[in-house]
């Protein structure tokens, strides 16, 4: 046998941005805006932004973890906590609708630190603290 490796693997550098994922994306929209006749329509464009709305509002907030350099597992679950503060205020308690925006935006504002808070204090663990905001949460709803 010799030295040679049988597997070679190239490192890419961390800080090198690649378009490959964006060619991608805009050539499968202009396939599909060849192929339908629809798909460029205002309205068609309003749905596909309505669709994604609520995961690019929880990407923007996941990078504002994300840099400050602390991984935090539960911007999903207080997202859902929000979600369901926001319904609960405007279904079954009847209010209009922008108070159940206060209410949702509230959840998130206070949501954080209570995380950061408890682990801060060493009140409990980094998963222990997440978990009982998912148990909250379930609770809730």
């Amino acid at each position: 046998m010799t030295g040679v490796p049988l597997l070679s693997v190239k490192v890419r550098r961390q800080d090198s941005f690649r378009f490959e994922s964006l060619a991608v994306l805009l050539l499968l929209c202009i396939a599909t805006s060849l192929l339908s006749p629809y798909f460029l329509t205002g309205r068609n464009l309003l749905n596909i932004l309505l669709a994604t709305s609520v995961i690019g509002i929880l990407a923007l907030g996941m990078t504002f973890v994300i840099c400050m350099a602390a991984i935090d597992l539960s911007v999903g679950s207080t997202l859902a906590l929000s979600a369901v503060i926001a319904g609960t205020v405007v279904s079954v308690y009847e209010m209009p609708w922008p108070l159940g925006i206060l209410a949702a935006l509230g959840t998130g504002v206070l949501g954080a630190p209570f995380s950061m808070i408890c682990l801060a204090l060493e009140i409990t663990g980094d998963f222990s603290a997440r978990a009982g905001r998912k148990s909250a949460r379930s609770r809730v709803g």
